[in-house]
């Protein structure tokens, strides 16, 4: 069972639900965190087409794709790694902040097992 406070265990920032049409559902933080629908389809697009741009930008952000295969994403600047985990019809994002850049793997880990459970459910 994933819990909401699994969250924000000292791995992920913040945590940002969409569709893979593109359309944002939700976040976790929607006062200081708040990804736009370009962002997001461009997340989807790097997620989805091999050919796509090696970097991903968020709320202006740019982010180095450092791995990718067909359901993830991790980015990584000099200061944090956005994070993005689909399933087949959502897409979670999550930020991880420079604090927490070496436990980008635990985070992933973390993000993972809540698609997984979002998947489990249709989604």
């Amino acid at each position: 069972m994933v819990t909401p406070f699994e969250t924000h265990a000292g791995t992920l920032e913040a945590l940002a639900i969409g569709g893979v049409d593109g359309n944002l559902y939700g976040t976790s933080d929607r006062s200081s965190w708040l990804p736009s629908q370009a962002e997001l389809r461009g997340i989807v697009t790097t997620l989805t087409k091999k050919e796509a741009e090696a970097q991903l930008v968020v709320q202006g952000e740019r982010f180095v794709v450092v791995n990718r295969d067909d359901r993830q994403v991790v980015g990584k600047n000099s200061a944090k790694a956005i994070l993005a985990v689909a399933t087949a019809k959502i897409v979670l994002i999550a930020r991880v902040d420079e604090s927490s850049v070496k436990k980008t793997p635990q985070a992933l880990a973390v993000l993972g097992r809540r698609a997984s459970h979002y998947a489990s459910n249709g989604y």
